[in-house]
């Protein structure tokens, strides 16, 4: 994706819109960044699907504090499932 102002705006608000959607009805950003990036903004699916899974850490990060302060984690399940994934 070649960056410009433009570009950059479309970008943030495709994240805007993507939080959203997904909060309202409850899908992954994924299911909307993927296709979004490919006929908006012209990526080849890779493209598109690295740049979802990249996207992903801040909320995964912010969300898996949020839990562990709220003691709704089961860190063995969380480990026993991330080693064997």
């Amino acid at each position: 994706v070649d960056m410009h102002v433009g570009t950059g705006i479309a970008l943030v608000a495709l994240g805007v819109v993507t939080g959203i959607l997904s909060g309202l009805i409850g899908v992954g950003g994924g299911v909307i960044v993927v296709p979004a990036m490919m006929f908006l903004f012209g990526s080849s699916d890779l493209v598109a699907k690295g740049t979802s899974l990249l996207m992903m850490i801040p909320t995964t990060i912010s969300g898996a504090i949020r839990n562990a302060r709220n003691k709704n984690i089961d860190l063995v399940a969380a480990g026993t499932v991330g080693l064997a994934t």
